[in-house]
């Protein structure tokens, strides 16, 4: 399954107060905020569907590396 892309913001629900929580975190407490879960959880989507999309109309540009953890699981 793909995760839901900031061009899917419009059909992307269910997860508007994590959302929020995202956003309200970027634009008052940290510069950056990192979304942890088990895989297929939805933390990509709710990155760029999500919190992304909300931001858009910020001056700054919000962005998303991809990220594919090396090592050891713990």
């Amino acid at each position: 399954m793909e995760p839901f892309r900031e061009e899917d913001a419009e059909v992307f629900f269910g997860r508007e107060e994590d959302t929020k929580t995202v956003v309200r975190a970027l634009r008052v407490d940290c510069a950056a905020v990192t979304l942890r879960g088990p895989s297929g959880c939805g933390k990509s989507s709710l990155a760029l569907a999500g919190a992304v999309s909300a931001t858009r109309w910020w001056p700054s540009t919000a962005a998303v590396p991809p990220v594919r953890p090396t090592g050891p699981r713990v």
